[in-house]
């Protein structure tokens, strides 16, 4: 039976590490046949299922929002989005139970693939998995994602779909990066010991 696994435990941790090394969890898709996937292919896969994902998340539709992940068992990982707690649910109808009252209300908008995290859409033949990162708003923040998806009956469901807040709206950090301004102000003390240079020398 599918069951709400607990982050704190550190269960999830192994039992989502299981089913990606299980092979039983990559079933065939792509014939022996077929050429080999394209970027444009994987950014058009993705695209499709975050198409679905948000329909399910604007129309409140549980049963679409479900569909979407592996009828052997998906995992969803929630970081403050749904609900206010670090939560890891691994099945349909565990997390159907945990968005059931939360999917309409959350207002999970604008999701688009997000390309400039560093991972572009890509698909691992050795583990039947395709592997992309997005970006969401909900009527009170803003939040990023990432999605392993597997082929199934001539479709692509999800194998893990983990999302989290980034920023509260209103609430934004601003300013620029602590990194940057540590290199402007060793940039800036640098400039000033070149032009008024002090010399010291001991015997």
């Amino acid at each position: 039976m599918p069951e709400l696994l607990d982050q704190s435990s550190g269960c999830d941790e192994s039992r989502l590490s299981h089913r990606l090394q299980d092979s039983h969890y990559a079933p065939c898709f792509l014939s022996s046949s077929s050429t080999m996937q394209t970027e444009e292919d994987n950014v058009l896969i993705a695209n499709k299922w975050l198409e679905k994902f948000g329909f399910a998340c604007t129309s409140g539709d549980l049963q679409a929002f479900t569909d979407l992940f592996l009828a052997a068992g998906g995992f969803l990982r929630d970081n403050l989005v749904f609900s206010w707690r670090h939560r890891t649910l691994f099945g349909k109808e565990a997390i159907g139970k945990y968005v059931e009252n939360s999917l309409s209300n959350t207002g999970i908008t604008r999701i688009k693939l997000d390309l400039s995290s560093g991972i572009i859409p890509n698909y691992a033949s050795e583990t039947n998995i395709l592997e992309a990162a997005f970006v969401f708003e909900t009527s009170i923040a803003y939040g990023r994602g990432i999605i392993m998806l597997q082929p199934y009956e001539q479709t692509w469901k999800a194998l893990v779909v983990y999302i989290t807040l980034s920023d509260l709206k209103g609430y934004e950090e601003k300013g620029p990066d602590p990194k940057s301004r540590l290199t402007e102000g060793f940039q800036a003390k640098k400039n000033l010991i070149e032009t008024n240079p002090h010399v010291l020398i001991s015997m």
